[in-house]
This record gives C-alpha cells, structure tokens and sequence, in this order.
C-alpha cells in the first residue's frame, strides 16, 4: 500500500469516501452530510495500514459501535469494505 499518511490523504481520498459512507448509509439514516464523517478516518487508517478489506470492515464495526452504539448488517459492511479496498487500491496505483 501507499505510504501516504492519514496527514497526507488527499482532499480527494477523504470526500470520496465521504461519499462512498453517505451512499452506503448503514445504519439507514436520513444523514446529512456529514453524519457519517467520523467513519472516515478509521477507514482511511485501516486502508493505508492494511489494505485489506478485513482489517476495513474491522474498522468499520469499531468505529460504528463506537460513535453511534450499533451495528451495520455483516454481508453489507463486508461487501462496501472489499469495494473501498478495492477502488482504494486501483485509484493509489495510477
């Protein structure tokens, strides 16, 4: 993985998982725009230490536990954590 740090993420990197969590909506809000920020840095945490889609969707349970005290259904965050792993891998090798 890139050895970007979470510092050095892009302004790109960061709305563009801002939005990937905002379209996902896995706690089936009706968010504003921000509702789901505090998901994006453990994300791109996990991303650029592991870049596994595991170690995302482990991040993601944490994070979602922590911040709002629930859970997302498990096939649905294994599936957006395996596309952001994914996108994230092939946007860093351009």
């Amino acid at each position: 993985m890139s050895s970007m740090t979470l510092r050095q993420a892009s302004a790109s990197d960061w709305r563009w998982l801002q939005r990937e969590l905002w379209l996902w909506n896995p706690l089936r809000l009706l968010p504003s725009r921000d509702e789901y920020d505090c998901l994006v840095a453990p994300v791109l945490r996990e991303l650029e230490h592991s870049g596994s889609y595991v170690g995302v969707a482990a991040a993601l349970t944490r994070a979602l536990n922590e911040h709002f005290g629930a859970r997302a259904d498990r096939q649905e965050l294994m599936l957006f954590a395996a596309g952001v792993v994914e996108r994230f891998a092939a946007e860093q090798s351009r």
